[in-house]
């Protein structure tokens, strides 16, 4: 039998309450989020610094094919001045205005093929200047009889050589878009590998590494004797370098 309260039980009975998540759910969902957003960041932050690293390096070799665009065409050694380069460069080392965090582009007024103070031109910055994230790791020139000669002294940051040099020097003398390489060796032994037009290589292809300050990675910017100019691969070994 129908009564009253049978058809109100069944037209408004309540619904049953939908279950909600547990606290052991919730925490395991927010780990999750957590192990992937943490990952996500971590793989940005390499990605970031591996794009930096090779930006920084194409600077580097721009800069370097800056010079011997300079070399090849007309241009005075300061507006005005009336003054025409047997050369430009640019010059590598550890004293003066250079260092592990800068390098100058120059101009040869001289004709000695190396760099003196008041030739440069721009004064060039790697990072922030200060070495505290991206810094010159190395720069070598290959002797054609000997092999490498590299200003590394730290053997944390790469393979010690001997002879060591303390100062590169990658030249192009006007009118010609070959290289020349110059180190802070003696005379005939480097130094004045670039003096005058006919004085005989020495080297036959130079190159500096950049790195972060405190990461293992780094690229090597390459020059040969014959003007080309290379970004290589990250991380090759001296050996591989001869091959970029």
């Amino acid at each position: 039998m129908l009564t009253f309260s049978r058809i109100y039980r069944y037209f408004f009975k309540r619904a049953p309450s939908p279950r909600g998540f547990t606290l052991v759910e919730l925490l395991v969902v927010s780990l999750i989020i957590v192990f992937i957003t943490a990952f996500v960041l971590f793989r940005q932050q390499g990605f970031n610094s591996a794009t930096l690293l090779r930006s920084l390096s194409y600077g580097v070799a721009l800069s370097v094919r800056q010079a011997q665009v300079y070399g090849v065409s007309v241009r005075e050694s300061a507006v005005g001045s009336n003054v025409f380069a047997a050369g430009y460069g640019v010059h590598f080392g550890n004293t003066g205005l250079v260092d592990s965090s800068h390098y100058v582009l120059f101009a040869d007024a001289n004709g000695n093929g190396q760099y003196a103070a008041g030739e440069e031109l721009p004064r060039f910055t790697i990072g922030n200047g200060r070495g505290t994230d991206y810094l010159i790791r190395n720069m070598c020139a290959h002797s054609i009889t000997t092999g490498d000669q590299c200003s590394c002294t730290n053997a944390a940051l790469c393979t010690v050589t001997s002879p060591t040099i303390t100062s590169l020097t990658i030249y192009f003398r006007r009118p010609n878009p070959d290289a020349c390489f110059a180190t802070s060796r003696p005379a005939g032994q480097g130094g004045d590998a670039c003096a005058t037009a006919t004085t005989p290589p020495v080297y036959d292809y130079a190159y500096v590494q950049i790195k972060p300050f405190g990461a293992a990675d780094w690229r090597t910017i390459k020059v040969t004797s014959t003007g080309q100019i290379s970004v290589c691969r990250p991380n090759l070994s001296a050996a591989e370098i001869e091959d970029c």
